[in-house]
């Protein structure tokens, strides 16, 4: 993947979701989505900042990454930017 302007290069430890417009197995994206879920406490409702706390531990692309767990059914949200984790999910 090195080399590519669509790929993330991140430190040990981390998940790496494509982010951008290339192509991506959808059932390793939702896989790895459901790996950053479990970080989360379904009791809680997440503020953004929060949130965003929490994915940048594994990619630096927060937005993307909480678009992609709505787009899945694994975060909820409210009109307020207030996040949680989908019962379904």
């Amino acid at each position: 993947m090195s080399g590519t302007r669509n790929s993330t290069i991140l430190k040990p430890g981390q998940c790496a979701v494509v982010t951008q417009a290339r192509a991506v197995n959808t059932t390793k994206k939702i896989a790895v989505l459901h790996r950053i879920a479990e970080r989360l406490s379904p009791d809680v409702r997440y503020p953004e900042k929060a949130l965003n706390e929490i994915i940048a531990t594994f990619h630096p692309d927060t937005a993307a990454i909480r678009r992609h767990m709505i787009e899945y059914g694994i975060l909820e949200r409210d009109s307020g930017s207030v996040y949680w984790v989908s019962v379904n999910s």
